[in-house]
């Protein structure tokens, strides 16, 4: 007579929960870190709009975002789950990520067991439940992944593998209940996907890949000659149809790639392709070696712009044909190689082929390695049965170091200042880990050492303008001196790469200019953001532009040129529709006293809401605010005396 499964599974399960408890400590070990890098720009929105508590409210913060197509709705709305530690306390903002990771390690489990249960594939496998075990353990514990639980923004990432695996879950079970009750288990497989890929991909974008996810599951693991025609018709639609638009869509979008995004990321498609092969066997090396420390979060890959000018790419391309070879021709007899191969491979589809994102980050191997780890669980199980006593040591062992190696790591992200500045030796190469490493020292006063690392990098890394470019805002100098080093860069930035830091950089500048009353400076910073304009590097995205014209009319303001300030504003508006950046505008004009013009600025502003190119602004919201706001001028303006004909 058999145990009742309860008690037959009851010592994987209390493994889980033993090692969830003991993840957890190693985890909360990150928990005193501060906000990093992108943490700041997409999170700023809690504390936008006051205190979120009406459904229009709502709205305008979830508009706010321009995290992806999407938005990312999903995951804005599980920040507002520790909005009241925003900005002071980035611990509650961990502790909910770490939570979320825990609970996607425990339905990985659930997966790979119920996969092992009910694949004909793989019937023959003996002790499917501690494979599942084993594998869910050792991805939850890998170092690697403290980048993606620990760095508060990539609760995104985390929140899209959770519904990826919902949504397989989901399916696994349909495809059980389609056996006995065909009409439901089809009704449980479909609203699996829709609804998996639905929230998924409004957590963040690569979450459309579910379907492709399951039908590599499907085809490798459940599918059969025996399988209906009705099924097939329900696969084709279901699974390979948007799989085949997904991948279309990713040639099409490399092969209309414009110019002006080559320009902003400073690649073509081709030279991404050849440098993301790199990048993916790197990925691999450092998942399947793990390591307690990497280079974080900056780290600077070079472009490779040929085969020939980097033999490198060739290798790399052989190893990642190979695996795919190997993994198709033997996918009949060894089904969990190819799985988790392909797996990871299609994982990358989005964030590693034509879409032109930036080149490398550790979170994007988040749930692309979910499976990664199965065959290397396989063969721990197999030998233990093999050798029971030795066997037993290797799978724990494994599982041992990879805990002590996420947890250094964790100890590593509890002093932001620390984990910068290493981040800042590791990548010599990178000015945004100069820049962070410096900026973390500013913000602790700790100018002079913040000067000290921004030194040590000029003519180090492989761009050094926004290096520059903050040396002259933390250096006390005469105005003629300052002057003379911002008209020094202005030949420098008309030929510099694109690089976001080197525009939040001359902004910073601008900014202090505007603040110093120097006439001369002003001239200069004036001169530098013509400087920058005229590079098409910057000049082609609407974005940036709206920002030059911005700070241009920021720095005629403090010259007591409003009419040309005013049209610098206009030009901003007109590049990159804001409601919200007219209404600063129209505040900073006001705050000099040009009330009149102030009002014709938000009368301007009104008119560009319905030209909004994201639709993220609610008309009659903002009508009634705008009217407000001209109500509270206009009163100034008659306490002023001034007559405004509007």
């Amino acid at each position: 007579m058999n145990p009742p499964r309860t008690s037959r599974h009851l010592p994987s399960l209390l493994c889980l929960t033993g090692f969830l408890i003991i993840l957890t400590a190693v985890y909360s070990l990150g928990l005193p870190g501060d906000f990093l890098f992108d943490d700041l720009p997409n999170l700023k929105a809690l504390d936008s709009f006051g205190e979120i508590n009406s459904l229009e409210q709502l709205k305008l913060y979830l508009s706010y975002s321009s995290a992806g197509p999407t938005g990312r709705p999903i995951s804005l709305l599980s920040f507002l789950v520790n909005a009241d530690s925003w900005p002071d306390d980035a611990g509650p903002f961990k502790i909910t990520n770490i939570l979320l990771h825990l609970l996607n390690g425990i339905i990985l489990f659930w997966f790979i067991s119920l996969i092992f249960k009910n694949s004909s594939h793989l019937k023959e496998i003996k002790h499917g439940i501690w494979i599942a075990l084993f594998a869910s353990i050792w991805w939850a514990a890998h170092p690697l992944h403290v980048s993606t639980v620990l760095y508060i923004i990539q609760r995104m990432a985390i929140l899209s593998a959770l519904f990826s695996l919902l949504g397989m879950v989901g399916y696994i079970y349909g495809r059980i209940r389609y056996l006995t009750s065909p009409k439901s288990g089809y009704l449980v497989m479909a609203m699996s996907i829709s609804l998996g890929t639905l929230f998924a991909t409004l957590s963040k974008e690569n979450g459309a890949l579910l379907p492709l996810f399951i039908l590599i599951i499907e085809s490798l693991l459940f599918s059969n000659k025996a399988d209906s025609t009705t099924f097939k018709r329900f696969k084709i639609l279901s699974l390979w149809t948007p799989s085949i638009v997904i991948v279309l869509y990713l040639i099409w979008a490399g092969l209309n790639q414009p110019d002006s995004i080559v320009e902003f990321r400073g690649f073509t498609v081709y030279e991404r392709l050849l440098t993301e092969s790199q990048v993916l066997i790197e990925y691999l090396k450092i998942l399947l070696i793990p390591q307690p420390y990497t280079g974080g979060l900056y780290q600077y890959y070079p472009i490779s712009k040929s085969i020939s000018e980097n033999p490198i790419v060739l290798v790399s391309i052989f190893i990642i044909l190979s695996l795919l070879s190997i993994a198709w021709v033997y996918r009949a007899r060894q089904p969990l190689i190819s799985v988790s191969v392909f797996f990871f491979f299609a994982a990358h589809l989005i964030e590693s082929t034509t879409v032109p994102l930036e080149l490398y980050y550790e979170h994007r191997n988040y749930l692309p390695s979910a499976f990664l780890f199965v065959p290397f669980s396989f063969l721990a199980i197999k030998l233990i049965d093999h050798k029971p006593k030795s066997g037993t040591f290797i799978p724990i062992l494994i599982s041992v170091v990879l805990v002590v190696m996420t947890a250094i790591r964790c100890q590593s992200w509890s002093n932001s200042t620390e984990l910068q500045l290493n981040w800042a030796r590791e990548n010599p190469l990178s000015h945004r880990a100069q820049l962070a490493a410096a900026e973390n020292l500013i913000n602790k006063n700790e100018v002079a050492t913040a000067k000290k690392v921004l030194t040590a990098a000029l003519g180090t890394v492989a761009d050094d303008t926004p290096i520059r470019l903050h040396l002259i805002r933390l250096t006390k100098e005469t105005p003629e001196l300052k002057a003379n080093r911002i008209s020094s860069l202005a030949s420098l930035i008309k030929a510099a790469p694109y690089s976001n830091e080197t525009l939040a950089a001359t902004v910073l500048l601008s900014q202090q200019i505007v603040s110093s009353d120097s006439k001369l400076n002003i001239l200069a910073m004036l001169d530098l953001w013509d400087a920058v304009a005229s590079n098409p590097r910057f000049s082609s995205v609407p974005q940036n532009m709206s920002k030059i014209h911005h700070n241009k009319a920021h720095l005629l303001l403090a010259l007591d040129k409003t009419v040309d300030a005013v049209d610098q504003f206009q030009q901003s508006l007109e590049e990159n529709p804001s409601v919200n950046m007219g209404i600063v505008q129209s505040t900073l004009l006001a705050d000099k006293g040009h009330y009149c013009e102030s009002i014709k600025h938000l009368i301007f502003t009104q008119r560009v809401i319905p030209f909004d190119p994201k639709g993220r602004y609610n008309k009659k919201y903002y009508d009634k605010e705008i009217s407000r706001l001209i109500r509270l001028i206009q009163i100034d303006a008659d306490t002023s005396g001034m007559q405004c004909d509007n």
